[in-house]
């Protein structure tokens, strides 16, 4: 059965510790363990002290066990008493569950950034989200909120913020295309395979005759020699867009 409530980290040798909480201990103990083996430990005093001491000097003792609800004004309770700017305390915040009154300095932010360098998912990471949201449609509250999202960012914008943020992302876009290597990998992108990303894409004349059936946008762009954005641009609707060439475009499976 597992245990909510607060635990203590001390360091048998200087007698530092840490204070945490979590709604199973016996757990996060085996992560902290697991994260300092690691070298991953987001308290760098304590990995320094276990780098230096050894698991050994560690021991973990249960401050109170408390129900779940009661865990965040438990832990600050306990904060409150041994928190003390990284003297004899581990901890690297005084408000439990918060970030507030503590500012990473310039060393740490310069690690965090060479460490995310060149940073790559495994194959098998990438397959499980791709697999995770093969044909996943977003629920109507998911898409509610991203729409409300949006609008809420782009009505506390002036017209200046727009039009500046409009000038950038095309500048963006200009250099993108006309800087060779870029252009390549984006055109390699483009061309790569992504069955779970296809939707079949039917050609009709202006009568409303099929003329063809295509697996993709970018086989009918690259069949017709029409542009990939036109065709989505009239399958979607874009700009009032009902038609491209003398041709109408629309997905398979909107039919």
């Amino acid at each position: 059965m597992k245990q909510s409530g607060i635990y203590k980290i001390v360091n048998n040798i200087n007698g530092r510790c840490y204070i945490g909480s979590a709604k199973n201990i016996k757990r996060r103990w085996q992560h902290h363990i697991c994260s300092l083996k690691k070298q991953r430990h987001s308290n760098p005093f304590l990995q320094a002290d276990y780098n230096k001491c050894g698991q050994n000097c560690l021991n973990f003792l249960i401050l109170e066990e408390c129900v779940e609800e009661a865990i965040i004004e438990r832990e600050q309770y306990w904060l409150n008493i041994y928190y003390d700017d990284q003297n004899q305390c581990y901890n690297l915040r005084k408000i439990a569950e918060s970030n507030r009154g503590y500012k990473a300095s310039d060393a740490t932010r310069q690690k965090m950034r060479e460490a995310k360098k060149g940073f790559r998912p495994s194959p098998a990471t990438i397959e499980g989200c791709i697999k995770y949201h093969s044909g996943r449609k977003k629920d109507e509250n998911e898409r509610k909120a991203m729409s409300d999202g949006w609008i809420k960012k782009l009505s506390s914008l002036t017209d200046e913020e727009r039009k500046s943020h409009s000038n950038i992302c095309s500048e963006r876009s200009k250099r993108a295309w006309t800087d060779p290597v870029i252009r390549q990998k984006l055109l390699e992108a483009r061309a790569k395979e992504r069955p779970y990303r296809r939707k079949a894409v039917i050609q009709y004349d202006l009568e409303g005759k099929i003329v063809a059936e295509y697996d993709s946008v970018n086989i009918a762009s690259e069949k017709t020699g029409i542009s990939f954005n036109l065709i989505k641009k009239v399958i979607l609707g874009y700009e009032g867009r009902t038609q491209t060439h003398g041709y109408v475009f629309k997905y398979k499976e909107s039919i």
